[in-house]
């Protein structure tokens, strides 16, 4: 079967930086569970686990926990110069469409089983 090969592609252990990839591979466990569910069923628990990894995906998200600052230490001056002077562009991300062909997976799931919902 093909599934198994696709979730090599996209496993979110690999760290896969090729977010078209993903959403082709999503793509395709899209058209899996709609056009043939019993065929993929052995597969769908996987399916579940790697999509809700992707439906939170965002690669430029920067967790800044560690760097927490004292407010009355720092100056309104300083507070200007937090630009990160970088070459990234907001039109250059593509996160979007993989969380998108996430959500599209998750709701072929539940509209291709629904006798599995509570």
């Amino acid at each position: 079967l093909v599934v198994p090969l696709v979730l090599s592609q996209c496993s979110p252990s690999e760290q896969i930086s090729d977010p078209e990839m993903i959403e082709s591979c999503l793509q395709a466990f899209d058209s899996f569970l709609l056009r043939c569910p019993r065929e993929v069923v052995t597969f769908e628990a996987d399916i579940a686990k790697t999509t809700l990894y992707y439906l939170k995906y965002d690669p430029n998200y920067a967790d800044d926990d560690d760097e927490e600052m004292d407010d009355a230490l720092v100056d309104d001056d300083e507070m200007d110069d937090d630009d990160d002077g970088g070459d990234y562009s907001d039109d250059d991300d593509v996160s979007w469409k993989v969380r998108r062909a996430a959500a599209k997976v998750l709701s072929a799931i539940i509209v291709s089983r629904p006798d599995r919902l509570p």
